[in-house]
This record gives structure tokens, C-alpha cells and sequence, in this order.
């Protein structure tokens, strides 16, 4: 389902941003008649507003989140749990979905158990099965992942292989199979996607750097529905973009505040330092 045809309110009318915290550019433009719509080029999408709207901020092992202590963390906050149900929304391109299993599966005992991820987003069902076989990663991702993993290049080869890119008339890297096979892609809104949520078994909840294109008006809703769905013992994870702000959302308006308000607890493990001021993992006890 193409964002164009999701009547959501929650959808705020689009500016146009520099992101301090990902670094990437966002642009939206003036709302287009639906007569006048033409197919997108990957990346962009139609605002419930008719507004096109380009997203170039997708990376691997985004450093909002440290990952190697976000791995102890799911350690020690679901050690007495057989099963995980992980959500990743707004999974794009899948390279945070890739970063949390390359994470799980070097940091965790039993990985097993927080998969399949299931990697969700409103784009359209081709440009997920794009995601799905993206394999490709370039060198300068490769050398994030790798200083994420804290791993040796002859470790790295559990998820990565040297391979060249004709494309690009490049060396690249090759995601394994390992990688990929751990992951499930759906197309879905987590607008209208938390009722599916399992809430027999603690979840975890990965909805990072999003919720500024969303009305801050909203975030209440939203938030008391996630808490009220989740099973106790589930931890829901934001971003470092989702604590600033990209439409200039004061601090008391910011989905953080939003969790807490819904009776979430911030986890503090996670304060990075003055660029990211707030908690990314919130839990319910």
C-alpha cells in the first residue's frame, strides 16, 4: 500500500529540513492534485496531502544507538523469555533490520529467539522485495558495521563477502544469507499495524526516527496504544531523530515525552552524549 492511499490524519503537512542528528536531507513539495500524480523514483512517496516526499536519510548501524551495549541490553532485559516478537517499522531499504541481526546474533546467547524480525513499511510491496535482496554494502558501511561489531575482518566474514559491484564499477561487500534468512518483509503502517501486535509474549518494538513526519498531535494516541497492546516486559526503541525533532516539535510535544506520559519507563543505559539528549529505549514493566 503506497502511502497515497492512507487517509491518516497523522500525517503532518511537509516542510522541507536539514536533519542534524542522521545528516540526511528530507525534502516534501507543494501537495499535487491526485489527476496529476505520476509513478515515484525509490525513495519518495505521496503524503496523505498529495505532497511528494523524499527520504535519503537510511544507513547501517545508525550511531544514535550504541549496539554492541543495545546487545547486552536485550541479554539481560528478555533472559527469562523463550520467545521475542521483534517489530521493525519503517524498515525501508532494511539495512537497521540487517544491523540488528549482525547485533543480535554477535551479542546475544540465544539470537534464535528474536527472530523472524518481521521488517515493516508503507512502501510499495516491489520496493520491499528490493530491500529484501539488497545485498550489497559498501565499503565505507562495511567499515561501520565492522567498528559496530567491534569484530576482525576474518570474524566480519560470518556476514560479510567481498564481492564487485558492476553497477557502481566498484568493490563492495555481499550481506550473507545468514543475515537476510533471519528477517520476514511485510508492507505495513504502524499507524494502523499496532492492533497485529503479539501481546501474549513480550515484543520489541523498533519504531526509530519516524515520528516527526507524523502530527505531534497524534503521539499520544498512539503511544497509550502501544502500551496498552504490548505484553509486560516489552521495550519499545526511538530514535535519536525522534528526540530533536525535525519539524522543530518542542521538547514537551516529542514522542519520548508521549511514552513516559502512556507509562513507559526510559532505560538512561542509553544517554550517548549531548547530540542525543533523551533515552532511545523505553520499557513496560
Amino acid at each position: 500500500m503506497n502511502i497515497s492511499s492512507i487517509s491518516n490524519s497523522a500525517y503532518n503537512t511537509p516542510v522541507s529540513f536539514k536533519s542534524r542528528v542522521i545528516g540526511g536531507t528530507n525534502v516534501a513539495s507543494v501537495p499535487i492534485p491526485v489527476s496529476e500524480r505520476v509513478p515515484l523514483k525509490h525513495g519518495q512517496y505521496y503524503l496523505s496531502n498529495g505532497s511528494i516526499f523524499r527520504s535519503e536519510t537510511s544507513k547501517m548501524f545508525r550511531e544514535d544507538i550504541n549496539w554492541s551495549n543495545f546487545a547486552q541490553y536485550l541479554e539481560k532485559r528478555f533472559s527469562g523469555c523463550e520467545k521475542v516478537n521483534t517489530y521493525d517499522y519503517g524498515c525501508a531499504d532494511a539495512k537497521e533490520a540487517f544491523s540488528f541481526v549482525m547485533a543480535v546474533d554477535n551479542g546475544v546467547n540465544n539470537p534464535d529467539k528474536f527472530y523472524p524480525v518481521q521488517a515493516k513499511d508503507i512502501i510499495k510491496i516491489a520496493q520491499l522485495r528490493l530491500a529484501e535482496k539488497n545485498t550489497i554494502v559498501s565499503k565505507d558501511e562495511y567499515a561501520i558495521a565492522k567498528e559496530a561489531l567491534e569484530l576482525s575482518d576474518e570474524e566480519m566474514e560470518k556476514y560479510f563477502t567481498p564481492g564487485y559491484s558492476k553497477v557502481k564499477q566498484k568493490h563492495c561487500y555481499r550481506l550473507n544469507d545468514e543475515v537476510k534468512q533471519n528477517i520476514e518483509f511485510k508492507q505495513a503502517n504502524i499507524l494502523d499495524d499496532i492492533e497485529s501486535i503479539d501481546s501474549e509474549t513480550p515484543s520489541l518494538v523498533m519504531c526509530r526516527n519516524m515520528w516527526p513526519y507524523i502530527s505531534p498531535n497524534e503521539y499520544g494516541k498512539y503511544a497509550k496504544a502501544l502500551f496498552d497492546k504490548l505484553a509486560p516486559g516489552s521495550t519499545v526503541v526511538i530514535g535519536g531523530f525522534d528526540n530533536q525533532g525535525a519539524y522543530k516539535i518542542s521538547d514537551t510535544n516529542s514522542f519520548r515525552i508521549a511514552l513516559v506520559k502512556a507509562g513507559f519507563k526510559a532505560n538512561e543505559e542509553f544517554l550517548t552524549g549531548s547530540k542525543y539528549p533523551a533515552s532511545v529505549v523505553y520499557e513496560k514493566n
